[in-house]
């Protein structure tokens, strides 16, 4: 019992302690704050509502006057039911936070505080209007995103940047009750992230990831939050740079297990391998495996093609699983860098690749069709002494011709 009641006190100074904060925010800059004890029980008792809520704050604090909690309560809904919109959001969040012990004004109740809120939502409390837009977003109330986007939208309108934030995320993933839209989202999402929001930076940096041709925004807008103070972004950060860093490729290929769930999986896992029950770090690598799939994947196959043309002993098992394996053909491949590197471990072969020429001129001829220069000598060669087949020494003078013209525009 006396566990229970030592528990039940520590709870009880805890709410106190919270109302006392919330509070003194909403008597800040009132001119009643700092007003002489007469005067403000005078102007309390003629209906003034921050005077009312003024001498709250001194009964919660016993400031100049003895403490009376209930007193103080009291004056707080008298100047709720007066119309102080203010007022009416802080009776709002006092029932949403159960603020009060029992035998108090409040037993914590999400459906009374919505009531208040729209109250002081009708007086355009842009605050109430987020709170309102939390409730139906978060489920406390159950989850109505229409209701939610609704009340977000407004006080966005009114300039509130969380709200901006809130209503750009609202449409990034696909709802029972509204459907996603990446272009409603991403303007909302930049606007709270020009105003400084890290939170929208991070978001806005997850949204353009899953957009073709967008990941270098995006990783601006994750090293924006991580200079900000998001460790999530900052985690983001570091995966794309090491992600196009050719010897921390290649690093990972190497340590890639044999039970992954594939090279995108492995990858991930190799980069924030860690306690497996961590859920937090669980959580990053989800989204790092997300992410993944919105890269270019010409640094992993770069490093990969690397891999198979050293094919050191060591590295002979790992290279053979089917998580490793070259692409079969240009489908996914266009960059011409890329085929060429292909082109010569066909050509030359290795310990884990045998030597293909026929796949190598296909490659050669991918790699100069795609504007390599490289590659289009090395098809005029090919057409010169007849390696690739018979030889054509008109075909090289045009391959020759366009790698010199190519040359030029790139000078």
């Amino acid at each position: 019992r006396l566990a229970r009641a030592d528990t039940a006190e520590t709870e009880g100074t805890e709410k106190r302690e919270w109302f006392r904060r919330r509070l003194s925010q909403t008597v800040e800059g009132s001119p009643w704050r700092l007003a002489p004890l007469g005067a403000l029980k005078g102007a309390a008792a003629s209906g003034s509502a921050e005077a009312r809520l003024a001498l709250a704050l001194r009964l919660e604090k016993g400031d100049g006057i003895a403490a009376d909690f209930r007193r103080a309560e009291a004056l707080v809904r008298e100047a709720a039911e007066s119309g102080h919109a203010a007022s009416q959001f802080l009776l709002g969040q006092v029932e949403a936070e159960d603020a009060f012990s029992p035998g108090g004004i409040s037993v914590g109740n999400y459906r009374v505080a919505e009531e208040w809120w729209e109250k002081a939502a009708a007086q355009g409390h842009i605050r109430a209007m987020v709170e309102l837009g939390g409730l139906h977003r978060y489920g406390q109330l159950g989850w109505d995103h229409k209701k939610a986007a609704a009340w977000y939208l407004k006080a966005a309108k009114l300039g509130d940047v969380g709200a901006m934030r809130e209503y750009g995320e609202i449409f990034m993933d696909d709802r029972v009750d509204l459907d996603h839209d990446h272009v409603l989202a991403e303007a909302w999402l930049r606007k709270a992230a020009d105003r400084d929001d890290d939170r929208a930076m991070l978001s806005l940096g997850e949204l353009l990831v899953g957009l073709p041709g967008r990941m270098a925004e995006a990783h601006t807008w994750f090293r924006r939050a991580a200079d900000a103070g998001q460790r999530q972004a900052a985690s983001l950060v570091e995966f794309i740079d090491r992600a196009g860093d050719a010897k921390a490729v290649r690093e990972a290929w190497l340590a890639l297990p044999e039970n992954g769930s594939g090279p995108l999986g492995q990858f991930a896992a190799a980069i924030h391998g860690s306690d497996p029950s961590n859920s937090q770090l669980a959580r990053i690598r989800e989204e790092v495996v997300r992410l993944l799939r919105g890269l270019d994947s010409t640094p992993l196959l770069l490093a990969l093609v690397r891999l198979h043309r050293e094919a050191a002993p060591a590295n002979l098992a790992a290279l053979r699983t089917p998580y490793l394996a070259l692409p079969e053909s240009d489908v996914a491949v266009t960059d011409a860098g890329l085929c060429l590197e292909l082109a010569e471990l066909y050509w030359n072969g290795s310990r884990s690749v045998p030597a293909d020429r026929q796949r190598a001129v296909a490659w050669f001829l991918r790699s100069a069709q795609r504007g390599d220069v490289r590659a289009m000598r090395r098809i005029a060669a090919l057409w010169r002494d007849g390696s690739g087949g018979s030889p054509d020494p008109g075909e090289a003078d045009r391959w020759e011709a366009r790698a010199a013209a190519v040359g030029v525009r790139a000078k």
